[in-house]
């Protein structure tokens, strides 16, 4: 008996011993920006009127090039490669007999010449080698002839022309003393109608002018303050646009051109992005509801129904095209955690199904940070949009140091989309916010308009009131703060440490305006105008210009600062950023510049992309690691 009880217990005791747990498997390892860079980028797509080809703009080669697919039934076949000229392509549209037109500048300059493809031919043919730009270039209905905008008489300030392609012979059509955007032929071919704009389209009218006789009709956008940008001609003649409505979002509206009459048809909230007429007189649209896209329809008679056949598309659309028959769609669509897709849309059954998948191989996307939106009040109480992206492994410690990523504009938005370089940052460890700050576009004119004449004050207030946001509820370590912005983001980085030089560790500028007088000077022609609505000139407001310029307190600076610029930029020139880099290294503060050759404004090749990325993750997880 003893023997049995002493086993017994001795039983009982193995049993209750603790089980070992193996270790938990080490983290993955991070995806580099040259892995993240295998995402395949499709910034344009176009769809012949037969429906029987699709164009995409893509830089699956390394550099943005024509790439078409046949399409039978609506479906796409294998993307085949049809330009290789090393530039970047723009600007595609398709011929009534399917030839494709597209753009290409030179070395990102922003100086586009016009090329033309016809359909199954092995190369492009150059249709003009200009000084000046030619952009936005439409066929005519009957194929004759193009319309576009160009810079013919001064640098970056656009008229419409029209080229006869028989005798190549271009005609100016207007004279302006604004810039004229967005050409839009009549059904007929008669007239071409433009939006005419001091501003980049925030403000402005639509001219539609005779091509005959070059007389235009100007035509007022139905809000003061507002805008009326042309979208698509009806056959009976009338013009589909968007205009800016009372509550200051973008909507429908239909143009009767005779009378100059205009009426808004559309949803009333939130932007319409793109509209296209589709056979029957029925419009097919797409709108941008709090950084993402919803497509649906307004069916003919127009402005008598709601929109029919929503569908929330999962993501933001970046581009919609229809065929002449209307009976299929396509559009690029992309997520925060999956790169640009072409979806098919089927008109009749209103279902999307993925035509070209997202591609970028040896990356699971299902481990990639999923950015979150985040609604807060800024320090006024002024309601505030942000998408967060939270490090998928905590490689620099719980809670993760944060990336304040400044969008460009200010009249930008950040959005639902999907960005390789903010997954170099989260993959290094970074958690990265991007707020919609005062400024931005997305949330009606009053919101739009609340930073005129105060750049860098308010939006960067923003900025600073959602990252305490956040860190107050312990999603983010108050002591390790960077910023990252390209543009007018680039701007806000420079603002953000000169006005308040102990609050980031670590910054970095792609491209920003350091000197806003010497900005207005070297980019007059391009955005004087645009200037004079959102802070004023130097010669108006000269205080406010000189106390939000950076250059001017860069004695300031004790933040590390990474510097990167296009040689070529147009947008912002490097004048601007040698400026900021001379002074600080003068100073002996801590400063790294790097400047590409081949690049404009915006990085557009692949390589250059890829080692911009690498020297930001590194730079700003270098001086943001505990």
């Amino acid at each position: 008996m003893r023997a049995t009880f002493v086993l017994a217990a001795l039983a009982c005791t193995r049993a209750a011993a603790p089980v070992v747990t193996p270790p938990p498997p080490p983290p993955r390892a991070a995806y580099s920006p040259d892995e993240l860079a295998g995402a395949v980028d499709y910034s344009e797509l176009a769809l012949s009127s037969d429906g029987a080809e699709l164009a995409v703009a893509s830089d699956r080669s390394g550099d943005v090039e024509v790439w078409t697919a046949a399409v039978k039934d609506g479906v796409a076949g294998a993307l085949v490669q049809r330009t290789r000229l090393g530039q970047q392509v723009s600007g595609l549209a398709y011929s009534p007999d399917g030839a494709l037109l597209f753009g290409c500048d030179r070395g990102g300059d922003e100086r586009e010449d016009l090329w033309r493809l016809r359909r199954g031919a092995a190369a492009p043919e150059r249709l003009t080698t200009s000084a000046f730009s030619q952009q936005e270039a439409r066929f005519s209905p009957d194929g004759a002839r193009l319309a576009y905008v160009a810079d013919r008489a001064r640098a970056s300030h656009f008229d419409l022309e029209v080229m006869d392609l028989a005798t190549m012979k271009a005609t100016v059509l207007t004279h302006e003393s604004l810039n004229v955007e967005r050409p839009r032929w009549s059904a007929d071919g008669r007239r071409v109608a433009v939006r005419r704009s001091p501003d980049d389209g925030q403000h402005g009218d639509v001219l539609v002018v005779d091509v005959a006789s070059g007389k235009a009709r100007a035509i007022a956008p139905p809000r003061k303050d507002g805008v009326l940008t042309p979208e698509a001609f009806l056959p009976d003649g009338r013009l589909v646009a968007t205009a800016t409505n009372a509550a200051g979002f973008l909507q429908l509206a239909l143009v009767d051109v005779a009378a100059g009459a205009v009426t808004l048809i559309g949803p009333a909230e939130w932007d319409v992005e793109a509209a296209r007429v589709v056979a029957g007189g029925a419009v097919l649209f797409s709108r941008n509801v709090r950084g993402l896209s919803e497509l649906a329809t307004l069916s003919p008679p127009l402005g008598s129904a709601r929109p029919e056949k929503t569908l929330a598309l999962g993501g933001v659309l970046d581009d919609l095209a229809v065929d002449g028959a209307g009976r299929v769609a396509f559009a690029l669509r992309e997520s925060t955690s999956r790169p640009a897709s072409v979806v098919a849309v089927n008109l009749a059954r209103a279902e999307v199904t993925t035509a070209v998948p997202a591609l970028l191989p040896g990356v699971d996307l299902d481990s990639l940070a999923k950015a979150e939106r985040v609604e807060l009040a800024s320090y006024d109480g002024t309601k505030l949009d942000a998408w967060l992206w939270m490090p998928p492994v905590a490689r620099l410690g719980s809670p993760p140091p944060v990336v304040a990523w400044a969008h460009g504009g200010p009249s930008g938005q950040a959005r639902g989309a999907f960005l390789p370089d903010v997954h170099a940052l989260t993959e290094a460890g970074l958690a990265v916010v991007s707020v919609n700050y005062r400024g931005s576009t997305g949330y009606g004119r009053a919101f739009e308009d609340l930073n005129n004449r105060d750049w860098g004050g308010g939006d960067l207030k923003d900025i600073l009131a959602t990252l305490t946001f956040l860190t107050a509820r312990g999603r983010l370590d108050p002591h390790r703060w960077g910023i990252i912005g390209g543009s007018y983001g680039g701007y806000l980085v420079l603002r953000a440490i000169t006005s308040m030089p102990q609050t980031f560790r670590a910054a970095v500028d792609l491209y920003g305006m350091s000197d806003l007088v010497q900005d207005y000077q070297l980019t007059f022609g391009r955005y004087g105008s645009w200037y004079a609505t959102e802070m004023g000139t130097p010669y108006t407001e000269p205080a406010l210009f000189h106390d939000r310029s950076p250059v001017n307190a860069l004695g300031r600076v004790t933040t590390p600062l990474l510097v990167l610029q296009g040689e070529n930029d147009a947008d912002v020139p490097r004048a601007e950023s040698d400026v900021v880099v001379a002074a600080l290294r003068a100073l002996g503060r801590p400063v790294e510049y790097v400047t590409y050759p081949d690049e404009g404004h915006v990085f557009a090749r692949r390589a250059n992309r890829v080692d911009s990325w690498r020297r930001s993750a590194e730079f700003l997880a270098r001086h943001l690691a505990r």
